[in-house]
């Protein structure tokens, strides 16, 4: 993932970055002079991990659901990821790190471990916004929402940012937030969760892989980020600091 990122950044280079937060849009020309864009292998492979929404899929029937959608749409509503037609790409580059540690406890209503089971990409309402949303199992509840508590083998939904939208015409259009990644079916992670409201659900604020008894970054805000110290860290002793962080706020 963090290869992937790294290419993808490199891809980008041609747009125009400002401060704050900014959009670049990429639209494919081929004209008679210039050979089609080409991406390698590997970079198809890492953009298939991803999830992937389609534009004509029908609005969900169940009331319920539909509530939640419609709650997630107003969280989304404030993000730069804006859905449009035929793109190839939209990147949104945002400060959303900015003074975030690299063990975020108090900014977070949630920390658990677990694994993902599942993860899609969804359109709010009028298909304005995508994001993404992942099945998680629950390992361990380091810090519990007090309002609405997590047991330990349960399972509940987070979401983040950004996804691939199928367009009608059958292309894909890649949307992403730079510096955050998107957890992988299969894997575990520590989750650092915000909640704005019970309807909307948890968002992903940050987090770590936990492999091979090793920690492995999900995001990568860029070099020097206390975030980025933590990559290879030994787990068990860095979980033992998650936990005395929460203890000791």
């Amino acid at each position: 993932m963090r290869n992937y990122r790294i290419t993808l950044l490199i891809l980008l280079t041609a747009a125009v970055v400002v401060s704050g937060a900014a959009i670049t849009s990429f639209r494919t020309q081929n004209r008679a002079d210039e050979k089609p864009h080409r991406k390698s292998q590997k970079m198809i492979e890492q953009e298939n991990r991803l999830p992937i929404a389609d534009y004509n899929a029908a609005e969900p029937a169940d009331p319920k659901e539909k509530e939640k959608r419609e709650a997630k749409a107003k969280k989304y509503t404030r993000t730069e990821l804006s859905v449009e037609l035929e793109q190839e790409a939209i990147v949104a580059s945002s400060h959303w790190a900015g003074e975030l540690p690299a063990i975020p406890a108090s900014q977070s209503a949630l920390i658990v471990t677990g694994t993902v089971s599942q993860a899609k990409a969804e359109l709010t309402p009028k298909r304005k916004k995508v994001y993404s949303e992942f099945t998680v199992v629950v390992d361990e509840v380091l810090k519990n929402d007090e309002l609405a508590p997590i047991l330990s083998g349960s399972t509940f939904t987070a979401d983040r940012a950004g996804g691939r939208v199928r367009y009608p015409s059958g292309k894909v259009g890649l949307y992403w937030v730079t510096g955050q990644g998107m957890p992988q079916v299969g894997m575990k992670y520590l989750l650092f969760l915000t909640k704005t409201d019970p309807k909307s659900g948890y968002s992903i604020l940050t987090g770590y892989e936990l492999r091979d008894g090793r920690i492995h970054l999900l995001d990568d805000p860029g070099s020097g980020h206390p975030i980025t110290a933590s990559e290879g860290a030994d787990a068990p002793s860095f979980l033992n600091q998650v936990r005395s962080t929460i203890a000791n706020p």
